[in-house]
């Protein structure tokens, strides 16, 4: 699964993603509030977390091409 430009996603493949992410993760990352609000779960939270250790090491390491 590949998120680099989630805004290009319509909204059925958007959800399909998001359900890929959750099946990957074993969780949910995401908890809608209202129709069109969602807010990071603890889950979320951690993933988001991790995501961003990992990218501060690889663009250290000049492994980073995104």
């Amino acid at each position: 699964m590949e998120l680099r430009h989630p805004w290009y996603f319509a909204r059925p493949t958007l959800s399909h993603q998001i359900r890929a992410l959750e099946t990957m993760l074993g969780a949910k990352p995401f908890a809608r509030r209202t129709k069109s609000a969602v807010a990071l779960t603890h889950s979320g939270k951690r993933v988001v977390f991790a995501g961003g250790d990992m990218y501060y090491l690889s663009d250290r390491r000049g492994d980073f091409s995104g």
